[in-house]
């Protein structure tokens, strides 16, 4: 596996002799869905995991390679009252369980 991609081999276990079979690349898409509060921010500046972001961007969706262990995000701007706030967001990320198109029974063969 590479930060973005996953390759699948099939293993003969009485030759040791591998063969691919799957390839998936691996991207992801941050996405960003504020509350009202946050809608209503003006001026607004997006950091994730020290990058400056465009807010109108994460709004669309950002593009990943890879998936971060941690999120760490801090979105800043000014209310309607013109007072400065910031909202910060962290989490703990983890690889679905599945890829696409795949059940959890796929999984077990």
């Amino acid at each position: 596996m590479t930060l973005d991609c996953c390759y699948i081999f099939k293993i003969d276990p009485t030759t040791g002799q591998t063969e691919k079979i799957a390839r998936y690349e691996k991207d992801y898409t941050i996405t960003l869905q504020p509350g009202a509060r946050v809608s209503a921010l003006t001026d607004v500046e997006a950091m994730i995991n020290g990058k400056r972001y465009d807010w109108d961007d994460l709004l669309k969706g950002v593009p990943f390679d890879y998936l971060p262990e941690k999120f760490d995000a801090e979105i800043t701007g000014f209310t309607p009252s013109k007072k400065r706030e910031t909202f910060p967001l962290k989490m703990n990320l983890k690889e679905p369980s599945t890829l696409p198109g795949e059940s959890e029974d796929d999984r077990d063969e």
